[in-house]
């Protein structure tokens, strides 16, 4: 697959998970990729999947940018607004853990956030996230990510 996406010479890609390797490859062909779930072999979730169709026919802009932690600059993907792209609502309190043990897990942010202590004793903002499966846990704000809902 990865020979055939630089032979079409793209500026950008999104896939849902890639190997560290093929990544290399890309970027040494100037193909700015934006990685959506992760390293590895992941699954894309159902969400995205369905916005990333929709958009098949369609120009979108991407910015591969990336600064860890420092700042918090993640890649962005901006679709140009139409008619069909007005009726995406933003769901609200509804995040994804990006970082740490918990990673991967889906949830709703119940109450305020609050400074605490995490286990390396730094002070920092934290919220109780109640997860999809019931489990309710506290987490760093930084390792959260908003999903959207479509």
């Amino acid at each position: 697959d990865i020979e055939a996406v630089i032979s079409k010479k793209p500026r950008g890609i999104i896939v849902g998970s890639i190997n560290y390797s093929n990544i290399n490859i890309l970027s040494q062909h100037n193909i700015v990729t934006i990685v959506i779930e992760g390293f590895g072999q992941r699954n894309l979730s159902p969400e995205y999947e369905n916005l990333l169709k929709r958009c098949l026919s369609n120009n979108i802009i991407i910015s591969g940018t990336t600064q860890l932690r420092a700042g918090v600059v993640r890649p962005e993907i901006i679709i140009p607004s139409s008619e069909e792209f007005y009726q995406i609502k933003k769901t609200d309190n509804e995040y994804k853990v990006i970082w740490g043990k918990n990673y991967g897990k889906l949830g709703r942010i119940e109450g305020s956030p609050f400074q605490g202590r995490v286990s390396s004793g730094t002070v920092t903002w934290l919220c109780d996230l109640v997860c999809k499966d019931g489990e309710k846990i506290t987490v760093p704000c930084s390792n959260l990510m908003r999903i959207w809902g479509f």
